[in-house]
């Protein structure tokens, strides 16, 4: 461990409690504290809660406790450099892997999201790809006909158009 304080597992059991929780039993407490904060029905009320996610932060304790991290962080030190300079200049470099692993499951995360935009956004004109085709594919349920099968094609094509970002992100 880099830094040892107390209450370090407290807070470590405390994060893997958190992880184990599913996101859809704190959809609606998230949505009354989002409204408290007039956050509905704005981007950043998506955005902000999921920004910092319990496991992201485990796995970047995991990464930086598998790496012999507590050595270069020493040598630092020793060397005169101050904490942020440590950080920046020895620690973020050798974390970049898992930084950027936590930063494509958080950007997959957003953008795969159904539920807390449901919940949040009313604007039609901010809810994201998911909420439409969701609503599109309701619709198309309700239809027979010629038109059913016309929806269902708009459908799949929204779909195929909605996975190309993510796609190009991880190629």
């Amino acid at each position: 461990y880099i830094y040892r304080f107390p209450g370090r597992k407290l807070l470590l059991a405390s994060l893997v409690g958190v992880s184990a929780i599913p996101g859809t039993t704190l959809a609606f407490p998230l949505y009354f504290l989002i409204a408290h904060l007039k956050l509905a029905n704005n981007l950043l009320g998506v955005f902000l809660p999921l920004l910092v996610s319990p496991f992201g932060v485990f796995l970047m304790w995991l990464y930086l406790s598998s790496t012999d991290c507590r050595a270069v962080v020493q040598a630092g030190r020793i060397d005169g450099a101050r904490e942020i300079r440590i950080f920046r200049s020895l620690v973020a470099p050798l974390a970049s892997p898992a930084i950027v692993t936590v930063f494509l499951l958080i950007i997959v995360s957003i953008w795969n999201n159904y539920l807390l935009p449901y919940l949040v956004l009313s604007n039609p004109r901010l809810q994201p790809v998911t909420v439409g085709l969701a609503q599109w594919v309701a619709y198309g349920g309700a239809n027979v006909g010629s038109s059913h099968q016309l929806l269902y094609t708009l459908i799949v094509t929204g779909a195929i158009v909605f996975v190309l970002p993510v796609l190009v992100l991880f190629l």
